[in-house]
């Protein structure tokens, strides 16, 4: 990324903050950079979009597919079951999840007060599977706004890693560069983040997660 290209990404995210959307995803390449907890708010009253299947809720059977995360009325990422087998190549699977993730919650999925962090529709796509990691593109035309981005990580992450086989998520921008993309408590990273990095965007009040959320082993 060039010097300009961050400058903008800055520039966009002072903006976003102040109430205005980002046009692309505003992520950085590269590095790291922490900011304070409360210039990272996770307030979520995200469009509405289509896609997944019936909600999985607290407490049901073990699903035998992968699982989509959305976001509930309180900010928090809840999972809903996906039309996949935990038999299918853990390429298709992850395919299909990004595909749900980037046309956004059917109606059915809507009803339950469900949303999501990106803006439809987005760009989210499967670069490679390396060997438990799963590489993904964030295409620069994909649109959020700052304030979204650790709860629009976090669903792909969450969904993703509830796949067969896949523990761990590498995000790419478009031109495959190393995509640096925030965690929960303020910091950027490029390096592979993995279920634990987001599980407290999924917690209750308690900050506890079903087992019934794990999806595929």
């Amino acid at each position: 990324m060039t010097n300009r290209r961050r400058r903008g990404w800055r520039l966009a995210v002072a903006v976003t903050v102040a109430g205005v959307t980002v046009s692309g995803c505003g992520l950085p390449n590269g590095g790291a950079t922490r900011v304070d907890d409360e210039d990272v708010p996770y307030r979520l009253l995200a469009p509405t979009h289509r896609s997944a299947e019936s909600p999985s809720p607290r407490g049901s059977p073990r699903p035998s597919g992968a699982l989509v995360f959305w976001v509930d009325a309180d900010d928090r990422l809840v999972p809903s079951e996906a039309s996949t087998s935990c038999d299918e190549p853990a390429a298709a699977q992850v395919a299909y999840l990004l595909d749900l993730l980037s046309s956004g919650p059917t109606g059915e999925v809507r009803t339950e007060g469900w949303s999501s962090a990106w803006v439809p529709p987005a760009d989210l796509s499967l670069d490679a599977i390396e060997g438990s990691t799963a590489v993904i593109s964030v295409d620069a035309t994909t649109q959020t706004s700052a304030d979204r981005l650790p709860l629009a990580i976090g669903q792909v992450t969450l969904s993703v890693t509830t796949s067969a086989d896949v523990s761990e998520v590498r995000f790419t921008d478009g031109e495959q560069e190393p995509l640096a993309v925030p965690l929960p408590g303020g910091a950027f990273t490029d390096a592979p983040v993995r279920r634990t990095d987001y599980a407290r965007l999924a917690g209750g009040a308690d900050g506890e997660r079903s087992e019934s959320w794990l999806g595929c082993p």
